[in-house]
């Protein structure tokens, strides 16, 4: 019979006699049980306890609560110094960009920030002239989600190329090498989704690039610091 104090709660370990085999039961009122297996010492949410489980890995059966303070969901001080939980409503109106860019005119428009979400998603809304689009390139970091809002769209994404209407999605995963462009006669729009967030400032290094009229070089340089590469020309070059 252990007792520990836990995130302020008090626990009671009960373990069998089995020596190679032992069984830990965490109880707290309310809250179901699940199971999950351990190491030979499993460390509770950083804060250095750690429980025995005998010469080979023990089944727990943990509550739910426990469970999350564990893997530092719930512990005021999460597992991962230094990364931050805190996400908050984003809220952005139309023609409105939640990132301040300094380039005056530059589009995308940012509808959510990694900021916003604590780095999970970055947002932006395209509005393209006809017959233009980005270089053949590919990111090594993040999966792009595309949502057509307004004209037509040409993709090609690992060398299939698809026509999307209003209404069509299509997904790009990361080390896959796409490049897009607008074949409608008038401008048409599009939501991109940027998985994990954080895009944006590409956009706005790149922006500041090409107003001080940086060389390929240099962009190059600022995309391989987004993880991402060019490969080839445009669609429509």
């Amino acid at each position: 019979m252990l007792d520990c104090q836990q995130m302020g709660t008090s626990v009671r370990l009960k373990t069998n006699e089995n020596p190679t085999r032992k069984q830990a039961r965490l109880r707290v009122r309310r809250f179901r049980n699940v199971t999950i297996r351990a190491s030979p010492f499993l460390p509770i949410s950083g804060q250095g306890l750690l429980i025995p489980s005998g010469n080979s890995p023990a089944m727990l059966e943990i509550d739910r609560r426990s469970l999350l303070y564990a893997f530092g969901i719930a512990s005021l001080t999460p597992l991962l110094a230094g990364q931050t939980t805190t996400r908050r409503v984003a809220v952005a109106k139309p023609g409105e960009s939640r990132y301040k860019f300094t380039h005056p005119h530059l589009n995308p428009l940012c509808m959510t920030t990694g900021q916003d979400s604590a780095g999970a998603i970055s947002m932006f809304e395209f509005i393209i002239p006809p017959r233009q689009g980005p270089p053949r390139h590919v990111h090594h970091r993040e999966d792009e989600t595309y949502y057509i809002l307004t004209g037509e769209f040409l993709f090609e994404v690992g060398g299939t190329k698809y026509s999307l209407l209003p209404g069509s999605t299509i997904y790009a995963p990361r080390d896959v090498p796409h490049s897009w462009a607008n074949t409608a006669a008038a401008e048409s729009r599009m939501i991109m989704a940027c998985t994990p967030g954080g895009f944006e400032g590409f956009f706005e290094e790149s922006s500041k690039a090409m107003m001080d009229k940086a060389s390929p070089e240099r962009m190059n340089k600022i995309m391989a610091k987004y993880g991402g590469e060019a490969l080839g020309p445009p669609l429509f070059p």
